[in-house]
C-alpha cells in the first residue's frame, strides 16, 4: 500500500535529485574581460588567449573554492578535474562558445579520503599534483585520480569521489622528505606517461642534488632546467598525445617583480630530457600576475590552466584557456 511513509521517502528523493540538478548546473566563475591589446602582448609570448574565468571564493552551498594546485582533463566524460591543496577534488564542466571558454559549472565536491574513510588532514592534506588514469581509453566512468602531495611526500590512487585506493611505491630517497630541501618543495607536479607510468617533479631540485623529475615506479632521474634558475619553481606537468609533455614553471623573485610562468615543452629520447622553451606569461603584459600552479591539455594546442590564490583576498583563482601557437613545430614524430 502506497502510505505516508511511503509518499514521504518518494518527496525527499525527489528533492535529492532536484538539488542535485541544481548543484550539478551552478556557475562558480565571472568572466575576466581583456582587451586586444593586451591580449596582443601575449600572443608575442606565443600564447592566444581563448578566455579567462576569475572563479568564486565559495559555492551556492558554502564549499571553498581555493588554493587550487592541479588540474586534469577527462576526455571521456568531459570533467575538468581542479585539485585544491587543502585536499578536496572539484568536478568541473568548462562551457564554450566558438572555441572560448565563457563559463565553468561545478558537478561535484570531494574530500580525499585516508584508508579508514575520513578526510585526509593537517600536513596530511597538502595535494599538490593531479593525474588521471583510464581518462582516454574511450570507456566512461572508470578514470581515477592520481595525487601527489607535499610535506607527507607521497602519491595515492583515489576514485573520481576521492575513495583512496592504493598507494604508488616510492624509492627511500623520494619517500623521506628529508632527502627534499623542505617539506614545502616536493611532490608538486604530476602527470601520467606511456612510458614511464608515472613523471613527478619536485619543486625544486633534491637536496644536494640538481634531480627533480623522476619516473615512477620505473625510476630514472632527470634535472629539469628552470629558466629562471635562481627562483625558477617546476609546478605543473601534463602529457600530450604523442607522449611529449608540458612543464609549467613558475618564477617569483619578489613581490616587486611579480610572477612570470614559462611554459616548457619536455622530449624523452632514449632517457635523455630534451627542454624546449614554447610561451611565457609575464607581469609585465598586464592581464596576470597570478600564481599559476597547474596546466591540462585539453586537445590540440589548446590547454587550460589554473592558479592558487594562497587562500588570500588579495589573490585570485582564475581558471584561463589558451592555444599555444607553433606547437606542432616543436613536438616529436
Amino acid at each position: 500500500m502506497f502510505n505516508l511513509y511511503s509518499l514521504h521517502k518518494l518527496l525527499v528523493f525527489i528533492l535529492l535529485i532536484h538539488s542535485f540538478s541544481v548543484n550539478a548546473t551552478e556557475s562558480i566563475a565571472d568572466a575576466l574581460d581583456y582587451t586586444g591589446e593586451q591580449a596582443n602582448l601575449y600572443l608575442e609570448q606565443n600564447i592566444n588567449l581563448k578566455g579567462a574565468l576569475k572563479l568564486h571564493k565559495k559555492s551556492s552551498s558554502g564549499k571553498a573554492l581555493m588554493e587550487f594546485s592541479g588540474i586534469a582533463w577527462d576526455e571521456d566524460n568531459a570533467i575538468l578535474y581542479a585539485l585544491s591543496d587543502r585536499g578536496y577534488i572539484t568536478h568541473l564542466r568548462p562551457v564554450f562558445e566558438n572555441d572560448k571558454l565563457i563559463d565553468v559549472q561545478l558537478l561535484a565536491y570531494y574530500p580525499l579520503q585516508d584508508k579508514k574513510g575520513k578526510p585526509v588532514r593537517y600536513k596530511f592534506s597538502d595535494s599538490e599534483g593531479l593525474a588521471l588514469i583510464n581518462s582516454s581509453n574511450g570507456i566512461a566512468d572508470d578514470t581515477q585520480l592520481i595525487v601527489s602531495y607535499e610535506r607527507r611526500s607521497r602519491i595515492i590512487r583515489y576514485s573520481v569521489d576521492g575513495v583512496w585506493q592504493a598507494s604508488i611505491p616510492l624509492p627511500n630517497h623520494l619517500s623521506d622528505i628529508s632527502y627534499f630541501q623542505s617539506e614545502n618543495k616536493s611532490f608538486e607536479a604530476i602527470t601520467e606517461h606511456s612510458q614511464y607510468d608515472f613523471l613527478v617533479g619536485s619543486e625544486r631540485p633534491l637536496e644536494n642534488k640538481t634531480t627533480n623529475l623522476f619516473a615512477i615506479p620505473k625510476l630514472h632521474e632527470w634535472s629539469f632546467i628552470p629558466e629562471n634558475e635562481e627562483y625558477g619553481s617546476l609546478v605543473g606537468l601534463t602529457t600530450l598525445g604523442n607522449g611529449d609533455v608540458i612543464a609549467l614553471e613558475r618564477s617569483f623573485p619578489g613581490i616587486f617583480a611579480g610572477i612570470t610562468n614559462t611554459i616548457h615543452l619536455l622530449k624523452f629520447n632514449q632517457h635523455q630530457l630534451i627542454q624546449d622553451k614554447l610561451a611565457q606569461f609575464r607581469p609585465t603584459n598586464q592581464l596576470f600576475n597570478d600564481n599559476f600552479e597547474g596546466i591540462a591539455w585539453h586537445k590540440g594546442n589548446h590547454f587550460f590552466m589554473i592558479s592558487d590564490d594562497n587562500d588570500n583576498a588579495l589573490q585570485r583563482s582564475l581558471l584561463i584557456y589558451f592555444s599555444i601557437e607553433g606547437l606542432e613545430e616543436h613536438l616529436s614524430n
